[in-house]
């Protein structure tokens, strides 16, 4: 990796483009279609059996309450996985979003035109939103924060490429045991919002438990790593941001079951009467995908789509007027679908996104980011689209950006095409042997920055951040080039480290600029690359073993 790191220009292009795609993402299963990077999500399983949604005596007559016999429907899912359930043309109303919780595997199909539609009158908002895929893997059945959250398990630190978790308190845990799927997670971007802004998660299974040594062993290597020791946010007395694992099979009253795979294909989600407007409007309503592994979307319209809490989520063909890309999520595919607003995913490891059309607003901050032959008809504030949101940024580790078309707006003269956000500065209130030292409630700092991230200093010098420590009301920043520390005054940390960004073509007027401001990126390359090279330095948390029938 340092020899990689010191070439540069078309012999590091070169290189990288000669590497073969399995070495590229290392233990992590990508796909290749035309050169192009893309997500094998899992087959569904052929032998899944069919049924209709009138063998339930569901009504989609828009009036009928049919909450009771989707519970019926629930429980039938529940007992018989990976079913097909081929909805009549109808809107469907009920009153609670929650009837697909605890269902493994499962596709609800549309036949014909087939709408969704939740009437609870609830004063919780999340409870009025059309639909939940399943409960909230860190909270519980009820999928609210505030009711209580699961029970979270510190380990110590782990290397990527480890098969095995030390948990802290090695007490025995009635919920893990072999056969245990969980999930590991850790270093908080910044407080506030639910889930947490986590930008390390994954998925695994328990193989076996040692709990006289308190030893957790993996189904397959760890993709990142882990410490003990990052700062944290507290949310209802549990911590988030140091190395943590939590059950996601779990009984009493934290109960949880996973949701390995579900597909919803030509369903329209209705608004729900009572709102909430961020969730409803122009008679459509919205849609969660927390606590589903693997999650597919086909030929469905909404007014909002919240991925959370995911593995791989993949959309085809669909109408969405606004997308908040949430937290946890390994990676996010979007395809040949209409997209209105795009805002956030600042704890998406990987977004791709490809022969899509934007019209409204696109301010995004995912780990790594693929955009091609997308339509970019967005315009806020005289740019086109966003790179590193406009709070809370995240910071971008490599954005592809390429072979786009940008639809310049009548009359409005047009900044850039890529505004990125700026560097974001910090001076130390210390320092340390191996770095500085910054107050504990730099999280706006902290977010823009992440380990791995290249600081800045206005002399020239420059640094990378190898590991940020929690030290009560301080927090300690060890940078790879110890002198760095003694460097006094600010310290900034660009937002993006790596942006790829040719071959877009404009339509309309021209651009004051294509990128706003190259400063602002570490590395700017506007020749051709290949997807592969772009991200061969890269880590891309796709997971582990599929799943399978």
């Amino acid at each position: 990796m340092r020899a990689l790191k010191q070439l540069n220009g078309p012999h590091r292009r070169a290189f990288l483009s000669s590497i073969a795609l399995p070495i590229l993402f290392g233990r992590c299963a990508v796909g290749q279609v035309s050169g192009r990077l893309t997500l094998p999500m899992p087959q569904w399983c052929s032998r899944a059996s069919q049924v209709a949604s009138t063998d339930f005596g569901l009504v989609g007559d828009d009036a009928t309450d049919n909450t009771q016999q989707l519970e019926v429907l629930r429980q039938y899912l529940v007992q018989h996985d990976h079913t097909v359930v081929n909805f009549a043309a109808g809107q469907y109303r009920y009153t609670n979003f929650e009837w697909l919780h605890g269902v493994r595997n499962v596709m609800l199909r549309g036949v014909g035109s087939v709408g969704l539609r939740n009437v609870i009158k609830n004063p919780w908002d999340i409870r009025r939103v059309t639909l939940m895929a399943n409960a909230d893997m860190l909270t519980g059945p009820e999928s609210i924060p505030e009711m209580g959250i699961a029970p979270t398990y510190l380990v110590d630190a782990a290397n990527a490429g480890d098969r095995t978790l030390h948990l802290l308190s090695p007490s025995r845990i009635a919920d893990i045991e072999p056969g245990t799927p969980i999930l590991i997670s850790g270093y908080n971007q910044y407080n506030g919002g639910w889930p947490p802004c986590l930008r390390f998660s994954e998925f695994a299974t328990v193989t076996a438990v040692n709990w006289d040594q308190g030893l957790i062993t993996l189904d397959a290597p760890l993709v990142h790593s882990y410490q003990s020791h990052w700062p944290g946010q507290l949310f209802r007395g549990h911590a988030f941001g140091p190395a943590t694992i939590v059950s996601l099979q779990r009984k009493g009253t934290s109960q949880f079951q996973l949701g390995e795979h579900h597909i919803f294909e030509n369903i329209t989600f209705l608004a729900t009467p009572e709102g909430p407007a961020y969730t409803n409007r122009n008679g459509l309503g919205g849609l969660y995908t927390m606590g589903v592994r693997f999650f597919e979307m086909r030929n469905c319209r909404m007014f909002f789509f919240g991925p959370n809490e995911n593995q791989w989520v993949k959309v085809t063909n669909c109408d969405i007027n606004t997308t908040e890309l949430g937290k946890m999520v390994g990676a996010i595919e979007i395809l040949d679908s209409l997209i209105g607003n795009m805002t956030q995913a600042t704890a998406v490891e990987l977004l791709i996104m490809r022969r899509c059309t934007f019209s409204t607003l696109i301010s995004i901050a995912p780990t790594r980011l693929i955009m091609t032959g997308n339509t970019i008809a967005s315009s806020r504030f005289g740019r086109q689209m966003g790179l590193g949101t406009l709070s809370s940024n995240t910071h971008v580790d490599t954005a592809f950006i390429a072979n786009n078309t940008f639809a310049m707006p009548q009359g409005t003269p047009t900044v850039s095409l890529v505004s990125i956000s700026p560097p974001n500065a910090i001076t130390p209130v210390g320092l340390s042997p191996s770095g500085i030292v910054i107050p504990a409630s730099s999280w706006a700092w902290l977010g823009s920055a992440s380990v791995g991230s290249r600081l800045f200093h206005s002399s020239g010098a420059n640094a990378v951040i190898a590991d940020v420590v929690a030290a009560g009301d301080k927090i300690e920043v060890r940078t790879s080039v110890p002198a760095f520390a003694a460097t006094k005054g600010p310290l900034s940390v660009r937002c993006v480290r790596d942006l790829i960004f040719f071959g877009n073509t404009v339509i309309g007027g021209t651009p004051a600029k294509q990128v706003e401001d190259p400063s602002r990126v570490e590395q700017l390359i506007t020749s051709g690359m290949t997807e592969q090279g772009a991200f061969a330095a890269d880590s891309v948390n796709l997971g582990h073993a599929l799943a399978v029938c």
